[in-house]
């Protein structure tokens, strides 16, 4: 039992640097979709063309929204249940076109889609910085000689070269065995570093689970219970039970 919790915990991780790491190829789409889009719509809402192109966005943020929810329960393994159904009074285009309107979860969508940008910078520098850091310091003894040796090769056509490293300092193309020892220094540091970044960038994804959840699920009065409603089910999350259920699930 404690093998399968740690490779769940394992395969969390991995999951949640995913999510991070997509997070800004993602908002910078969105960002671009979004900024077109309703620059040339509201421009031309006076020629009656940007009346049907914004509301080509609206469809284009609930298809967003949608995908986000998808990809939070997925790789952040956060339950969010979608809209609830539309009734028989919403079919059609202007039924549906009256409920997305009024829906507070198209504009809170909206907003989500905005910041996704910003935030998605912000958690891929993160991940790409940290994790690489942790790597190099890993990796530092074995960096230490293969500059030696390129400064070595750079020395012999005349072209001076000096090189940095943490637990090093400067060095040029002469082997330092002390040098060496120290740069040993940076393997533990380089895993307390890669333990530290791993919790702190979990937390990360979790609050970004919790936003998506705020942002991008109806509120509590909305929505329906997962046993009474056939399609809280449809999104094919790992955990499909949601609210007590689902909580008692993600504590074991």
């Amino acid at each position: 039992m404690m093998q399968s919790m740690q490779t769940r915990k394992h395969s969390h991780t991995a999951s949640n640097m995913l999510y991070l790491l997509l997070s800004f190829p993602l908002g910078l789409i969105y960002f671009i979709l979004l900024v077109v889009g309703l620059s040339v719509g509201l421009g031309t809402v006076i020629l009656w063309i940007g009346i049907p192109l914004l509301l080509l966005i609206l469809a284009g943020i609930q298809a967003m929204a949608a995908m986000e929810r998808d990809l939070a329960g997925h790789l952040l393994h956060v339950y969010i249940p979608g809209p609830l159904p539309r009734t028989d009074a919403q079919r059609g285009f202007r039924g549906w076109a009256r409920k997305t309107l009024r829906d507070p979860l198209t504009w809170k969508g909206l907003l989500y889609v905005f910041i996704k940008f910003p935030l998605g910078i912000i958690s891929f520098c993160l991940v790409v910085t940290l994790l690489t850091t942790a790597f190099a310091l890993v990796l530092e003894p074995l960096a230490y000689l293969l500059n030696v040796s390129i400064d070595g090769l750079l020395h012999s056509q005349h072209v001076s070269s000096n090189s940095w490293m943490p637990f090093v300092g400067w060095f040029s193309d002469v082997y330092d065995p002390m040098a060496m020892l120290r740069s040993f220094l940076g393997i533990p540091a380089g895993i307390v570093l890669m333990f530290v970044s791993l919790y702190l960038l979990n937390g990360l994804a979790s609050i970004s689970g919790a936003l998506a959840q705020v942002m991008l699920g109806p509120g509590y009065e909305q929505v329906a219970h997962p046993k009474d409603e056939r399609h809280a089910y449809a999104e094919g999350y790992p955990y499909q039970e949601a609210g007590h259920e689902y909580a008692q699930q993600r504590s074991l």
